[in-house]
């Protein structure tokens, strides 16, 4: 018995030394080549005095280092590390959960901890009121929810604690949460498992993220409505409590806000009740992303004005701000894409009376005809109803001779498409006369 007593006592000792030496990042790796790793790890589940917890804590410390993070999971210390953090000791409880976030950075380490019940470990921990471990759960929530195959499950596991993580007064917390959410409404399969959570008000959290003063909470939250946006059925209560503070970020210079914001608008545009405030409220933010560097915000800028001016409400305004100036100069763009949506958007505006204002120096016409040549199929169909409805406007008949309609509309009848002629029956009398 004395001599099993000082054979645990020189083990508990070495161990300790072991572990003092794992707090030293540059030790890492000669402790892992040497077969210090495997020892923590055989060590972990000990019951005797705290063996069990010194090999976890320096297992805790190996996470520190970036270049051990694939070792130590694929080495078996992800199952104690989740183990410690089921502890009641808040100090040993916050270590675990740092330590499975810096695992989280790696794929296959998140299909371990996934595998090892991670999601109800951190669910449980959720129940704490120390705001560094609730730190330490939403960024570990941030790093699993990359992973799209687990969408679906942390969505129904784990969404009312990330909603009440987001309800919090830490920046870090909230940003984390928020983050984590975003990732998860990427799968449009998981939104009715967030939707219907009714005993968290989720969106009213969301939203109210939005009307927070920090950039980086601002844009998460725009991020997770953007998705969500992909739902129909989730537009009318966005419109109603949440348009006007996206309308409101739109006017912001962070390019991520900017596309996130575009993105949104162009969801929404099909939705016709979101059209008052998007034109009234929305309109000069909208024509100010038109004109951005960022190719696909402009794009989704673009494809929500085509949309809202179709609706032929409140079409005046769009004359007061100067879109139709604004698509001239998009026209031009190189992307064929926005050529056709700039096009489309003057094709309907032209319909209105106030497109003959200024007509002649508006260089409407100049610029749609010099792109006929080399315009594909979408784009001839979208000139030939644009120059359709401009030809009803008296006014503007004789400037579309000058600069070249005849010759133009011989050029898009030469093609055989049904929508084509149809489009030009009105143009070929304006040709006649």
């Amino acid at each position: 018995d004395s001599f099993a007593a000082k054979f645990d006592d020189t083990q508990e000792c070495a161990f300790m030394c072991l572990s003092n030496l794992a707090a030293n990042e540059s030790n890492h790796s000669p402790l892992i080549k040497q077969g210090a790793f495997k020892a923590f790890v055989d060590r972990s589940s000990s019951t005797k005095n705290d063996g069990g917890k010194t090999s976890i804590f320096a297992l805790a410390n190996l996470t520190a280092n970036s270049e051990t993070l694939s070792q130590v999971g694929r080495g078996g210390g992800i199952r104690p590390l989740i183990a410690l953090a089921k502890s009641d000791n808040l100090h040993a409880q916050c270590l675990a959960i740092s330590s499975l976030r810096r695992l989280g950075f790696i794929r296959e380490n998140r299909d371990r901890m996934m595998v090892e019940g991670i999601l109800e470990t951190l669910t449980s921990a959720c129940n704490t009121a120390e705001p560094e471990i609730l730190r330490e759960v939403a960024s570990c929530f941030c790093n699993l929810s990359l992973s799209s195959d687990y969408h679906l499950d942390t969505a129904r596991t784990a969404i009312s604690e990330l909603v009440i993580l987001a309800k919090s007064n830490d920046f870090e917390t909230v940003r984390c949460s928020l983050g984590a959410i975003g990732n998860l409404t990427e799968a449009i399969e998981a939104h009715p498992l967030i939707l219907r959570q009714g005993n968290v008000p989720f969106l009213d959290t969301i939203i109210g993220c939005l009307e927070r003063k920090e950039i980086d909470i601002k844009r998460e939250a725009a991020r997770a409505i953007s998705n969500l946006l992909s739902s129909i059925e989730i537009h009318p209560q966005i419109i109603q409590r949440g348009l006007d503070s996206l309308i409101l970020l739109s006017a912001r210079t962070c390019e991520e806000c900017q596309y996130l914001t575009a993105l949104s608008f162009r969801k929404l545009s099909p939705t016709i009740s979101s059209h008052h405030s998007l034109i009234n409220s929305g309109l000069q933010n909208i024509l100010s992303l038109v004109k951005v560097q960022d190719s696909k915000t402009r794009k989704h800028a673009i494809t929500a004005l085509r949309d809202l001016s179709a609706s032929g409400k409140d079409n005046i305004l769009f004359f007061k701000l100067g879109a139709p100036a604004s698509m001239v100069e998009l026209v031009k763009d190189n992307d064929k894409d926005i050529q056709i949506l700039a096009v489309a958007t003057l094709r309907h505006l032209s319909s209105n009376g106030c497109i003959t204002e200024d007509f002649s120096s508006s260089g409407i016409v100049q610029s749609v005809i010099r792109c006929i040549s080399w315009a594909n199929e979408d784009l001839r169909c979208q000139i030939a109803g644009l120059f359709a409805n401009l030809s009803e406007h008296m006014e503007c008949q004789s400037i579309m001779v000058l600069n070249g309609i005849v010759q133009a509309i011989d050029t898009l009848l030469s093609i055989e498409h049904h929508e084509i002629w149809q489009e030009n029956r009105p143009c070929s009398i304006v040709k006649v006369d």
